[in-house]
């Protein structure tokens, strides 16, 4: 069993160091901690918006790059610790790099059952944090994945401000990240995730190819919802 800490600010700093917090509540030994930091990766291009990932099978990227190998990291992992500075209101662009390059995992999403945390440091009041914060868990829930807890804090340019308070409760995070991830716990849909779950299967039979070919492998075309 694994766990991914993904570092998507382009510093090894408060971001990092509030991952590292939530790794350190996650005890358990059968459980493997890796974090990685999405600025060493200097092979990473933009997304060129061509749908070919999308729409023509095999449905791969046409730019081969590190994002595969960070894909790879990913569908590899069963818990996930993703981590944003927050700039401009938003995640940084490393982040959002990512996201687009992942763009064809919105059709299939490749974390199913998987868990996940997410965590902000911002230069403001934490809860200035929330579109941050909500903009990561709308892309794990995209990809799959049920976002089990999250934490923004006060973090100054050169630290994080009441690091033993938030220590706590980032350790508490990592413990309960772990709790889901070994107990496999899965959760009710919204009617909202239904209602998103059955637009995209209908948009998946009218398109076919790769799409079509990922639901069938999965047994999803006859569920209610992704999971049981």
């Amino acid at each position: 069993m694994k766990v991914l800490g993904i570092n998507s600010s382009p510093r090894k700093k408060n971001t990092l160091r509030l991952i590292e917090m939530v790794m350190e509540g996650i005890t358990q030994p059968e459980i493997k901690k890796k974090i990685i930091t999405l600025s060493d990766y200097k092979n990473f291009n933009f997304c060129l918006g061509c749908c070919n990932c999308m729409y023509v099978p095999p449905g791969e990227c046409v730019q081969k790059d590190d994002v595969q190998a960070i894909q790879k990291r990913i569908t590899e992992a069963d818990g996930f610790i993703l981590g944003s500075p927050v700039y401009i209101m938003q995640v940084s662009a490393h982040l959002k790099n990512l996201i687009d390059r992942c763009v064809a995992w919105s059709h299939r999403p490749p974390l199913v059952g998987k868990h996940a945390v997410v965590v902000a440091p911002i230069a403001a009041p934490p809860e200035h944090a929330k579109t941050t914060i909500d903009y990561m868990k709308s892309w794990m829930k995209i990809i799959g994945a049920w976002t089990i807890g999250e934490l923004a804090v006060y973090a100054p340019h050169t630290h994080i401000e009441n690091e033993d308070e938030i220590k706590k409760k980032a350790h508490e995070l990592g413990a309960k990240l772990a709790s889901n991830m070994i107990n496999k716990t899965t959760y009710e849909p919204t009617e909202r995730d239904i209602q998103i779950f059955n637009s995209l299967k209908r948009k998946v039979q009218n398109i076919g190819g790769a799409d079509l070919e990922y639901w069938k492998k999965k047994g999803w075309l006859n569920k209610e919802y992704y999971m049981p």
